[in-house]
């Protein structure tokens, strides 16, 4: 069955290591179609890079479907992390409003879906 994975309210803390066993559960988990980190503020380009960065975009689930990580701190180095499991995986929706993605970013989500740089 489909399941969403949600981040706690308050800054858990956590170590990087921490951040790349969350990565590697939710590469995993078959069943996990959304993640939601809406408003948390906490979600860095760092949390991402341990996310996203160690598996590489092929072995992250094509299950995932939905994520969204609006109103959090994630520049333009965590879209250039995120756009090569983008592009591989089955995402559909992404929402990304209220974080600080620039100009920048934007261009690199836009140019790197379409397979550019």
């Amino acid at each position: 069955h489909a399941s969403s994975f949600g981040f706690p309210m308050q800054d858990p803390q956590l170590p990087d290591e921490a951040w790349r066993r969350l990565g590697w559960y939710l590469a995993k988990n078959k069943n996990i179609t959304s993640i939601c980190a809406a408003g948390r503020r906490y979600i860095t380009d760092k949390m991402l890079a341990n996310m996203f960065g160690i598996f590489g975009s092929v072995i992250w689930t094509s299950s995932m479907i939905k994520l969204t990580f609006g109103g959090n701190s994630i520049g333009s180095e965590g879209i250039r992390i995120m756009t090569p499991f983008l592009r591989a995986s089955g995402v559909r929706r992404l929402w990304m409003s209220g974080s600080p993605i620039g100009s920048e970013g934007f261009r690199l989500l836009i140019n790197g879906l379409e397979g550019g740089n």
